[in-house]
């Protein structure tokens, strides 16, 4: 009887729910909240962050993940061992509180995950005191909750685990099944690192350098030069070139067609195109098999998921499996997707805390300290081949620092750095003067995409002209002032006073102008050209602009600029978008009426025509079988008057124009023909309903996709021969 009454107590005492006596919790709820908690903030949320944006990090895909699942199986068993060996009040208290911090977190990071932006040092939404703060209301009602059953029910606490343990693993298995779009994994006996022993060693015969100073817009140069007339004399022989045009306004997508030449445009997945251009048309390929030795030195933080070892490992000498200084990856990227789960599982009001203080901590040494320091201190002359060397430095690129201290990319703030950069090129220069190179060098200095967002942040100093803005203006979708890159070059053996053109430039003109000027260019089709070749004075350019969320994979639209890129009256949407889908045609302007709109392949009229149109010298060839010309109208009630510019070719041609319910009748086209066509309302026609006018973006960079009327008017146009006939152009115009 004794015993059984012994075992009966022992066993009322241990459990948590008996009545007249205090709760505790057993082992298997310390087990339980320890493995949960790490589980979910250690394991399967910084993994489902990685896999959804792999192409932002350096380490491969299964070393991130034992990484990760190592932090959470020692972080978990040390808090396992703490609750163990606590006394049962603390431990009452702990676990309530574990699964309050687990609760909310997963709430917030399941049912609350607001968009802020991209954390690559651009702008982000951020304001504390805006309708997402409510989210401190759902924290508050958890922290309560969790009390309430710490006391009277503290056995739910194990329920409560299991299930998030449970929800956790079914978003990771999720997410681990899901096909994306990702770098293939190479099996190698050892991880390959990268070496700086030789960032500042140079040939004694033959060099190429690239230095590309990130986000350094081309106004901002511009700008140092007027107030100091006098640098030019630091760069001798060098050409600096302000209408420098990027291809896109980000790194991700810049950086590849400055190192290789090509563009992406969805022809086959983004991580094949990196690969094929890499392996096959880059600058290390190139002169590497030309028998240079090749070193690419990334000092920039922000863009080490860009130098993946399986881009780099068969085409840099200082890609290796031996060394001599390695620069670990690993252990930067862990903490920058641990800081990145606590930024999603945190309530909106500690966010920008965590941002600015986890996120952007930025190193007391900068990247630009750093590479005038080693500069100085390691240059040397080390190679009898010829040499090419890339280096990549933050630039003008978010987030700033000034004396230590992050400030905000204000013109005054980016002004100073400016200047430090201009310095630091100095250094550059002069250190390869002083090691006797400099003559025998090939040099380009450049940025890969512009800084600010808005048009009137920019300074066009000497440049500016009526022509620098229209009416109305470039809408802000465009991100123009992002597409204004930095570009210096100076050629071997150059020895002019440093100079200023106006050439027509974009970055794809960076490898052919590069291996030109070794002798090494070939008959491989590069869409850019050479700087060392005849200038084409009617150059047609592209930019490529895309919404600003989820920019890795939204669509491209498609602008051609065909003046001066600074000015808003150069630039004009074609009409084209690449997308996963393929190319397709779309529209984001209405047809403004009194605008003459001309065509050719940089006319102001591209995005109303169809794909069967061919763009000519003298407009747009019409097809044998037709093509269409799409005008969306503000205003459908209006009659309008409709002036198409027409150049035939030998005798008369006839066409035949209809809308689509009304027959315009046949005309007769003979040379230069300008043929009238009155429209009245019933022939503009609604094709879209309820469509929201754009509001105006809180952020510039957040600008929506430019939407037209829903009213349109469809011209339907054939010819009856075969003889050339070109549309040169139209004209809107509203008649009584």
């Amino acid at each position: 009887m004794q015993i059984n009454a012994d075992q009966g107590v022992q066993k009322q005492q241990s459990s948590p729910d008996t009545r007249g006596q205090k709760p505790c919790y057993t082992g298997i709820d310390t087990f339980l909240a320890s493995f949960s908690v790490f589980f979910f903030f250690f394991v399967s949320q910084p993994i489902i962050l990685f896999l959804n944006n792999l192409q932002e990090f350096h380490t491969a895909s299964r070393l991130m993940m034992a990484f990760l699942a190592l932090v959470a199986v020692v972080a978990g068993f040390v808090l396992f061992v703490i609750l163990s060996l606590c006394g049962r009040r603390l431990r009452m208290l702990l676990l309530p509180l574990l699964a309050f911090l687990l609760l909310g977190g997963w709430a917030q990071s399941q049912l609350l995950n607001w968009y802020y932006g991209a954390f690559d040092g651009s702008p982000l939404d951020i304001a504390l005191k805006d309708w997402r703060t409510a989210d401190l209301l759902v924290w508050l009602v958890l922290a309560g909750l969790c009390v309430l059953t710490g006391i009277k029910k503290p056995g739910i606490f194990r329920s409560i685990f299991g299930l998030l343990i449970f929800l956790s693993l079914s978003n990771l298995a999720i997410a681990l099944t899901q096909s994306r779009d990702m770098i293939p994994e190479e099996v190698v006996e050892e991880d390959t690192s990268v070496s700086w022993l030789n960032a500042f060693s140079f040939s004694k015969e033959t060099n190429t350098v690239i230095l590309l100073l990130d986000a350094f817009q081309s106004d901002y140069f511009n700008e140092y030069l007027e107030k100091n007339p006098d640098y030019g004399l630091k760069l001798p022989g060098f050409t600096y070139y302000p209408d420098t045009l990027a291809t896109d306004y980000y790194t991700h997508r810049s950086l590849p067609v400055i190192m290789t030449g090509q563009h992406f445009k969805f022809k086959d997945s983004y991580q094949t195109y990196l690969k094929k251009a890499y392996e096959n048309h880059s600058l290390p390929v190139k002169f590497r098999e030309a028998g240079y030795s090749v070193g690419i030195y990334n000092y920039f933080t922000l863009a080490h998921s860009m130098y993946r070892p399986v881009l780099f490992e068969s085409i840099a000498d200082n890609y290796t499996t031996e060394a001599e200084e390695f620069t670990p990856y690993y252990g930067k990227e862990i903490c920058q997707l641990l800081y990145t789960t606590l930024f999603q599982s945190v309530p909106h009001i500690l966010k920008k805390s965590v941002y600015t203080r986890k996120i952007l901590d930025s190193s007391d040494d900068l990247d630009r300290d750093v590479f005038r320091k080693t500069l100085k201190d390691q240059r040397r002359l080390a190679f009898s081949d010829p040499r090419f060397t890339f280096y990549h430095l933050q630039g003008l690129h978010d987030p700033l620092i000034l004396d230590g201290k992050r400030v905000l990319d204000h013109r005054e703030n980016v002004s100073q750095i400016t200047e430090i950069l201009a310095d630091l090129i100095g250094d550059f220069i002069d250190s390869l003067q002083k090691l006797g190179i400099y003559d025998k060098s090939t040099i380009m200095i450049l940025g890969d995409h512009g800084l600010q967002w808005k048009g009137g942040d920019m300074r066009f100093g000497a440049f500016d002209s009526e022509k620098a803005v229209t009416d109305p203006p470039l809408d802000l979708f465009a991100k123009k002032v992002r597409a204004l890159p930095l570009l210096l070059f100076k050629a071997p053996g150059s020895r002019e006073k440093f100079q200023l053109s106006q050439r027509r430039v974009s970055l794809l003109d960076v490898v052919p102008t590069l291996l030109d000027s070794a002798g090494l260019l070939t008959a491989e089709e590069y869409a850019g050209e050479s700087l060392l070749q005849p200038e084409n004075a009617q150059r047609v350019r592209y930019f490529f602009s895309s919404e600003y969320k989820n920019r890795g994979s939204a669509p491209l639209y498609e602008y051609a600029i065909s003046g001066f890129s600074w000015n808003d009256a150069s630039w004009n949407f074609t009409g084209n978008c690449y997308s996963s889908r393929g190319v397709f045609r779309t529209m984001t302007d209405n047809a403004i009426p009194g605008r003459h709109y001309y065509l050719g392949e940089g006319g102001e009229g591209l995005q109303f025509l169809d794909s069967k149109w061919t763009a000519t010298e003298k407009g747009h060839n019409l097809p044998a079988s037709g093509a269409l010309i799409t005008l969306p109208l503000a205003k459908h009630d209006e009659y309008y008057r409709l002036t198409l510019y027409f150049s035939a070719g030998k005798g008369s041609q006839k066409i035949h124009i209809k809308t689509r319910e009304h027959n315009l009748g046949q005309h007769g086209i003979e040379g230069e023909t300008a043929l009238v066509l009155d429209i009245s309302p019933e022939m503009i026609h609604k094709t879209r309903e309820n469509i929201p006018a754009a509001k105006p973006p809180a952020k510039a960079h957040l600008a929506p996709i430019p939407q037209p009327s829903a009213y349109e008017l469809l011209l339907d146009i054939k010819k009856g021969g075969k003889a050339e006939l070109a549309l040169r152009g139209f004209l809107l115009e509203e008649r009584s």
